[in-house]
C-alpha cells in the first residue's frame, strides 16, 4: 500500500507568505499611529493630573512648585516630597515622579517663571495675558509632529501656522522661543500653562 505524502506546495507557502507581507505593509504604518496618539493622550490625562497637584499645592503653600523628576536637588521634587520645608505643605501631591514618555531621559517638568517668555497669549491676539508669575510644564526632546498634537488636543489650533493663533505661539502650549520648529525637528520644547497669578 502506497501512503501519498500530505502538505503545503511552494506555491501556496509562497502565495501565504505574500499575504502575510502585505497586510503587514497595511498595518504597521497604522500600529506605530496608533502609538504615537496614546503618547499624546496619555500626557494630555497628564497635564490634568499634574494641573489638579500645582493648584492644591498653591492652595496648601501660596507659592507655585517646582518639580524635576531628573534632579538630583531634593528641593525640586515637590510634588512628591516637601525637600527644604515649605510651610503649609501637605504632600504629596503626586502618586509617582514624572517621566518624559515621548523621549525617556528627557526633561518633563513643572516650572515657573515671570520673564517675558514665560507668558501666555491665551486668545492669540499678540499680547500676553498672563502678567505675573506662570506655572508651566516643559517637556523637552519631543518631534515637531508630536508638538503639534500636544497643541491640537489642549488648544484645538494644530491646524493653526501662521498668526497670533498659531499652535507654537498662542493659547496654553507654545514652543519654548514661539517659533515654529522645522517640520523634521526631533527636540523641539514646548510649555504648557498650568496656572497663573
Amino acid at each position: 500500500m502506497k501512503s501519498k505524502m500530505s502538505g503545503f506546495t511552494l506555491v501556496e507557502m509562497i502565495g501565504v507568505l505574500a499575504i502575510i507581507g502585505i497586510l503587514a505593509a497595511v498595518a504597521t504604518p497604522r500600529i506605530f499611529e496608533a502609538i504615537r496618539e496614546s503618547r499624546v493622550s496619555a500626557f494630555v490625562e497628564d497635564v490634568s493630573t499634574i494641573r489638579t497637584a500645582v493648584t492644591s499645592y498653591y492652595k496648601d503653600t501660596g507659592q507655585f512648585p517646582i518639580h524635576n523628576g531628573l534632579s538630583t536637588n531634593a528641593n525640586q521634587h515637590q510634588l512628591i516630597r516637601q525637600g527644604t520645608a515649605v510651610a503649609g505643605w501637605k504632600g504629596p501631591y503626586l502618586g509617582q515622579e514624572l517621566v518624559n514618555e515621548f523621549k525617556p531621559g528627557s526633561n518633563l517638568l513643572v516650572t515657573t517663571g515671570t520673564a517675558a517668555a514665560n507668558q501666555f497669549d491665551f486668545d492669540g491676539n499678540g499680547t500676553a495675558d498672563t502678567t505675573g508669575t506662570s506655572s508651566f510644564i516643559q517637556i523637552d526632546g519631543l518631534t515637531a509632529d508630536q508638538a503639534m498634537r500636544i497643541s491640537d488636543a489642549l488648544d484645538k489650533d494644530g491646524a493653526v501656522t501662521t498668526g497670533g493663533k498659531a499652535w507654537f505661539t498662542g493659547g496654553r502650549v507654545k514652543t519654548n522661543n514661539g517659533a515654529a520648529p522645522a517640520a523634521t525637528a526631533t527636540n523641539v520644547v514646548l510649555f504648557v500653562h498650568i496656572a497663573s497669578n
